[in-house]
């Protein structure tokens, strides 16, 4: 499977961090600083077997991906493994009524206004999302025989470029927040 190290902070603003990411992300050549690209992504989450990962429907911007992953909830940078596989719209559908038959939902569904950034072998996300607030993601790339170590370095660096500091790292996701939130309700 291919392999990311992840990290997640909290932050208050995304704005000084959206300022930043967009220096840091454009090219020499170019007359202004880019923007990013904005990703609309909504997650339904499948229940999966006790200890394994997470499998998800991705829609984003009219577009959809079912997601396979595994990662620790560590609030350091960590391993992830994933799969993908991209679908038509209607197959979506069909997918999600019968995985929803099949395994059931056991995570509130996540809405989010995600703007991407490409930063080297970096995805940086900055998002918004309903209900949680604002909060930064990296995930570094690897390339074939990649030392994880290295992404974790990367991980690292790059968030202190965006001025944020290891006590914001978060551990986690978005969905099980939303879901703690719904039971203290």
């Amino acid at each position: 499977m291919p392999q990311n190290v992840e990290i997640k902070a909290r932050v208050e603003s995304l704005l000084p961090i959206r300022e930043t990411a967009a220096q840091l992300c454009c090219k020499p050549a170019e007359s202004s600083v880019t923007q990013g690209e904005i990703l609309n992504q909504e997650d339904v989450f499948f229940a999966t077997p006790e200890g394994k990962g997470r499998l998800k429907l991705r829609r984003v911007n009219g577009k959809n991906q079912l997601i396979y992953y595994e990662r620790a909830d560590d609030e350091d940078a960590k391993a992830s493994q994933w799969q993908l596989v991209e679908m038509d719209t209607s197959t979506a559908d069909d997918l999600a009524a019968t995985l929803t038959c099949a395994l059931g939902v056991d995570k509130p569904v996540v809405k989010k206004k995600r703007v991407l950034y490409l930063y080297d072998q970096t995805r940086i996300h900055l998002d918004e999302v309903d209900g949680l607030g604002n909060f930064v993601e990296l995930e570094v790339v690897m390339r074939d025989g990649q030392p994880l170590e290295e992404g974790v370095k990367i991980a690292n660096d790059l968030m202190e470029k965006l001025g944020i500091s290891p006590r914001q790292y978060i551990s986690g996701s978005y969905a099980d927040w939303l879901q703690e939130k719904e039971q203290m309700e």
